[in-house]
């Protein structure tokens, strides 16, 4: 038995959906200095917001997956691969970020 498509409007919506937890995740930290977090971190009213924000960008990355009819591991799988060829440990080990 074949599953229905998934209206495009309804692969949209969750896209955006994610777009705004993604950017309610990203407010918790913002305008915050490093030793600000680091003393936040501690609370746990403040670990449990970001835990609710995380869990928000979880489910909707996975209802995106779903509505798009999408493999999670074959998807995470194929993007550590990439990750690999792109940043090579000879090139990155020890570097907090990669260059440009």
């Amino acid at each position: 038995m074949e599953c229905a498509p998934k209206p495009p409007q309804r692969r949209l919506t969750h896209c955006r959906l994610l777009k705004y937890e993604a950017a309610e995740l990203m407010e918790i930290f913002q305008w915050r200095s490093v030793d600000e977090i680091q003393i936040l971190i501690r609370r746990q009213d403040f670990k449990e917001r970001i835990a609710d924000e995380l869990a928000d960008v979880l489910i909707y990355s996975l209802s995106m997956l779903n509505a798009t009819d999408m493999d999670l591991t074959y998807a995470i799988v194929k993007k550590l691969e990439k990750n690999e060829k792109k940043y090579s440990v000879d090139r990155y080990q020890g570097k907090a970020y990669a260059e440009d």
